[in-house]
């Protein structure tokens, strides 16, 4: 039982940083990253699997390098 309010806590804590984290583009040295869409990921912690959505910044040919 302790495990499981310990993963709905943490879940409630990623979901809380989610929420307050800014959508803004994303400015770095040479190039912007326009807020895209949230995310779903897994996070394996001591209270097993936590799901989390986070924002995900994303425009199409940047931060891939060509083969």
């Amino acid at each position: 039982m302790l495990l499981s309010l310990g993963a709905k806590l943490l879940q409630l804590f990623f979901a809380m940083r989610s929420e307050i984290c800014s959508r803004q583009a994303v400015q770095s040295k040479t190039k912007e990253l326009p807020y895209h869409r949230d995310t779903e990921r897994v996070y394996f912690s001591i209270f097993n699997k936590v799901f989390i959505e986070r924002p995900y910044f994303y425009k199409q040919g940047v931060g891939h390098k060509p083969h």
